[in-house]
């Protein structure tokens, strides 16, 4: 049994596709790090002074082959002296201390050698790629293809993928629909109506169950015999008693606390003739057993002055009526300007087309799925990934699409220029001053500020290009087909 004198140092190792070690397994985010100088410092530490030749291929997909080569006559030396120093301090039965032939070194160690030699070389690839402007590595990149030979020297690949680079076609003199939403009267009504159902009391009814009342009580299932079935009972239900319902309504009238009533729940019949029905399939009523535990009535609150100055600092029932109709329209202009801009989004969206590198896809499915873990740690990876990859590459077409466009357009928004919107927020009262503390010193929060600003820049900037089709439309007709029961 072989095995080494000494502990060698084999803490530079980098990562081969049969085998060794990533320069960057050690990294957290390493994307981020390497954008960040982190890799290529570290790296230059190690580097040689050796002359490299590179030869680069862009694939589809924007993957990239960088294929490297160092001539033999700087490689073969460092091999020798490696496999010696290797064979002087291996002890093998059968061999003295330093007698292990060499083709035996090369067959038991061979790998390890080799991964110490060719490391560096490796490194300095990697480090000078990096460093070169024409790359924007998205992906880590890794080595690939090994080979040594006395003719050719040493080659090998480093693959990774690059963020696409592409021409983006903006929106100059493109039509585009903005649709401008109108208030009336009836808006305010009906935002009246669903505060008074808002702040409805809650009152017990002594009596019996009418039309309009809540019956609160247990359900408990029963079998055709009349018996409890175990597992089927249903604590604190409320039923709403209307004339539009024909099944419970009916046969809760007039109950009261503390009554029990058996209901029976007709199951229609399959769209099958009968006597292709079987024994199974033939429908079976439900029957309930209601134990009324009270009976409320939901009163709504008469709209007036009172009803304006019990919902806040309003003189009377006018002054809540224009502020409401304020709201409306400050609401209406907001989804105005939303679709207005997901209008030039999509346009964008078709109007540029490229590829998604297949890492920026993965790493962002990653982050998908993570998240539903946290939430359900049952989650189906698989259909997660399914659900969601049709909008995770449309959301990342439109991420290096907005790069371009904020790179096009000269936009940057600085920290300073962050800063100073929080203090004219908070100067007008539209953002505490704690709030704006906490968003500042929130890096997510702060940066997240940046982007917002950056995007209200880009798509002013947008709007000056485009020739705006304006389409007018009442609020409460959209609001009434956003509601409206799907046709099928």
């Amino acid at each position: 049994m072989a095995k080494l004198a000494d502990a060698l140092d084999l803490g530079s190792s980098v990562l081969w596709t049969w085998g060794f070690k990533s320069p960057l397994s050690h990294t957290t985010k390493a994307a981020s790090l390497l954008h960040h100088g982190f890799f290529n410092a570290h790296v230059a530490e190690k580097r040689r002074d050796t002359d490299l030749q590179y030869q680069s291929t862009k694939q589809e997909n924007w993957h990239t082959v960088v294929t490297a080569q160092v001539a033999a006559d700087e490689v073969s030396p460092k091999l020798t002296e490696s496999y010696a120093s290797y064979s002087k301090r291996i002890k093998l039965e059968g061999f003295r201390k330093g007698k292990v032939p060499l083709h035996l070194v090369k067959k038991m160690f061979g790998k390890q050698i080799e991964e110490q030699v060719y490391g560096p070389y490796f490194q300095q690839a990697i480090s000078e790629i990096l460093k070169d402007d024409k790359y924007e590595p998205i992906s880590m990149p890794e080595i690939e293809n090994v080979r040594f030979d006395d003719a050719e020297g040493l080659t090998f690949q480093v693959t990774f993928d690059v963020r696409p680079v592409f021409a983006v076609q903006d929106l100059q003199d493109t039509a585009i629909e903005k649709i401008i939403y109108s208030i009336d009267k009836k808006d305010v009504e009906n935002t009246l109506a669903a505060l008074q159902q808002q702040n409805a009391m809650i009152h017990t009814v002594e009596g019996e169950a009418q039309i309009g009342h809540h019956v609160v009580g247990d359900i408990q299932e029963l079998d055709r015999s009349g018996l409890p079935i175990i597992g089927r009972r249903y604590e604190k239900q409320t039923i709403f008693l209307h004339e539009e319902d024909k099944e419970f309504t009916p046969q809760l009238l007039g109950v009261r606390a503390g009554d029990v009533r058996r209901i029976r729940i007709a199951i229609p019949a399959p769209e099958k003739q009968t006597s292709q029905i079987n024994e199974a399939e033939q429908p079976k009523d439900i029957h309930l057993e209601f134990s009324v535990q009270e009976i409320k009535l939901r009163q709504i609150p008469k709209v007036d002055d009172d009803f304006a100055k019990d919902l806040g600092n309003y003189k009377n029932l006018g002054e809540l009526k224009k502020q409401l109709e304020e709201n409306l329209k400050k609401n209406a202009d907001s989804e105005s300007e939303y679709g207005f801009r997901e209008a030039m989004m999509e346009t964008l969206l078709s109007r540029n087309d490229l590829q998604i590198p297949p890492t920026m896809l993965e790493r962002y499915l990653q982050t998908v799925v993570q998240e539903a873990r946290q939430r359900d740690r049952k989650t189906d990876e698989k259909q997660v990934r399914e659900k969601s990859r049709e909008g995770a590459e449309r959301t990342l077409k439109w991420i290096l699409i907005r790069s371009r466009l904020l790179e096009k357009a000269g936009i940057e928004v600085t920290d300073e220029q962050a800063r100073a919107h929080l203090q004219e927020r908070t100067e007008a009262g539209a953002l505490t001053q704690e709030r704006a503390t906490a968003i500042e010193g929130n890096k997510d929060r702060f940066e997240s500020l940046k982007d917002q600003l950056a995007d209200d820049a880009l798509f002013a900037w947008l709007t000056k290009q485009v020739k705006i089709k304006t389409v007018k439309k009442p609020w409460r007709r959209e609001k009434e087909e956003e509601n409206a029961p799907d046709s099928d």
